[in-house]
């Protein structure tokens, strides 16, 4: 009896230390490794750096650096996404990590759906920093910036913190439209996990993050998600052919290729690192 009691409590210990760096593990830059090239993964609306979790420890175990962020009010980060209006606040986590990056290092980003928004407005901010964009069934905030102020109140919820006669202050996937909107492909596991750690995004914010005029010229590369129910593949098209990106990929996967097909996605990473980024070290 004293052992079982003393390999619970041993069991116990072990779950809450792993608990307690789940955080850091999630959101901290991985250790140094001998590449040069630095993977920044940026999720999409409601999510977090959580959702990379497969990405990121194929990279890693391939030898890259990762850097997994959380926008504001995403994730582990405290924001609160009825007080975020400005596109700015809540992008500066993502450009706060770029400015803390070696400058021997090449910087590869990641964005995934409104992760794009993230993505093309840090080029405009710290474009000489990057090496690569990588959109991941994404659109650049200079793409039609007023579609994402379209109301679906039949796929999302909103909240009106300002009043009721004012816009939307944060908005998140309705509970009953996740997995098929999202991860329909996807294990089982993955979709209880989202359901889990989605948090309502800033909506004011995305409404802020069109711009006009031309960013920096970066490398590009678009993978489209062919089995999409959120972005489709039309709006993928509509978007590839305003990019123009250097080269197109795609992946056959639902909204959600990190959990969906993540070693095909790690594998077009890889690809694309290797392409634009000169030879793995």
């Amino acid at each position: 009896m004293k052992q079982l009691k003393f390999l619970f409590l041993s069991i116990t210990l072990f779950l809450s230390f792993f608990a307690s760096n789940l955080p850091e593990i999630c959101s901290h830059n991985i250790e140094e490794n001998q590449s040069n090239k630095h993977f920044v993964l940026i999720h999409g609306a409601c999510h977090g750096a959580w959702c990379w979790y497969k990405i990121a420890s194929l990279l890693k175990n391939a030898g890259y650096k990762v850097s997994a962020v959380d926008l504001a009010s995403a994730g582990i980060n405290m924001g609160d996404a009825d007080t975020i209006f400005t596109f700015e606040e809540y992008n500066k986590p993502l450009v706060d990590l770029i400015s803390k990056i070696p400058e021997n290092q090449k910087v590869i980003l990641v964005g995934h759906s409104a992760g794009g928004l993230s993505l093309s407005n840090a080029i405009r901010v710290c474009g000489k920093r990057i090496s690569l964009v990588i959109y991941v069934a994404a659109r650049p905030a200079n793409f039609d910036p007023k579609s994402i102020t379209v109301l679906r109140k039949d796929l999302f919820h909103y909240w009106y913190a300002l009043g009721p006669n004012k816009p939307p202050t944060s908005v998140i996937f309705r509970s009953e439209k996740q997995r098929e909107m999202l991860s329909q492909l996807s294990p089982y596991e993955d979709s209880i996990l989202a359901s889990m750690l989605l948090r309502r995004a800033p909506f004011r914010a995305f409404a802020d993050s069109g711009f006009e005029g031309q960013i920096e010229k970066v490398s590009t590369v678009y993978i489209k998600t062919k089995k999409d129910t959120v972005v489709s593949l039309e709006l993928q098209e509509q978007i590839i052919r305003f990019l123009s990106p250097d080269e197109v990929m795609d992946v056959d996967s639902d909204h959600s290729p990190f959990f969906s097909k993540p070693n095909e996605l790690f594998a077009l990473l890889v690809k694309a690192s290797a392409t634009y980024c000169g030879e793995d070290q």
